[in-house]
C-alpha cells in the first residue's frame, strides 16, 4: 500500500533530520493527507485545509516557500518550508510542508568566539534575532533591524553575503 510506504518513508526522514519537529503531504487541493510528527505517526482524519496559505499557494506555482521565523511555546525559533512535489510530466501533484527547528543554531553559535568581545547572531530577513549565544536574547524576539550592519543586510545594500562588524575593541 502507497500510503503505509509514505508513512514509513517520512517517519525514516524525521529519525535522520532532528532538526525536524513535522512532515505534512498537502494534495493538489490544499489539503493535508498525511501527517508524520515526533509526538505521533498519524494520517490525518480531519482534514487539515492549507489551501488559503502561501506553502499552499507558492508550492502550486512551483515555488519553495519558507516562513517567517516563529516560536514554539518553549522559545525556540522554527521555520515551516514547503516543498512543490512534481509528477513525471514535472506538474505540482502536492507539497510537502515541514516545520524545522533552528534550535540547532544556539548551540552552534554560543561555541563561535569572535575576538576579544565580538558577536555573532542571526536574524531574520526581517531583523528579528533568530540565534545568540545568550537563548534568552532570542526568546524576547528582538528586532535588531535599527543596527546599522543588520539595517544593510536587510536592504541588501553590503556588497558581501556576510558582513564582520568591528567593535570598538577590535
Amino acid at each position: 500500500d502507497d500510503g503505509s510506504l509514505h508513512k514509513e518513508s517520512l517517519f525514516k526522514l524525521l529519525q535522520v533530520m532532528p532538526q525536524l519537529h513535522s512532515v505534512n503531504v498537502i494534495d493538489s487541493r490544499g489539503q493535508a493527507h498525511l501527517t508524520v510528527s515526533r509526538q505521533a505517526l498519524r494520517s490525518v482524519t480531519v482534514l487539515h485545509s492549507y489551501r488559503s496559505t502561501l506553502i499552499f499557494t507558492e508550492g502550486r506555482q512551483g515555488r519553495v516557500h519558507v516562513s517567517e521565523v516563529l516560536y514554539s511555546p518553549r522559545g525556540e525559533p522554527f521555520v515551516t518550508i514547503g516543498i512543490p512535489l512534481r509528477n513525471s510530466q514535472a506538474q505540482v501533484d502536492a507539497i510537502l510542508a515541514a516545520e524545522v527547528s533552528l534550535g540547532s543554531l544556539w548551540s552552534s553559535i554560543s561555541a563561535v568566539k569572535v575576538g576579544k568581545a565580538g558577536q555573532l547572531y542571526i536574524v531574520s530577513p526581517g531583523g528579528i534575532l533568530i540565534a545568540h549565544r545568550d537563548s534568552g536574547k532570542v526568546a524576547l524576539n528582538l528586532n535588531l533591524a535599527n543596527l546599522d550592519v543588520v539595517s544593510r543586510f536587510i536592504s541588501r545594500e553590503s556588497s558581501r553575503s556576510n558582513e564582520i562588524q568591528l567593535g570598538e575593541t577590535g
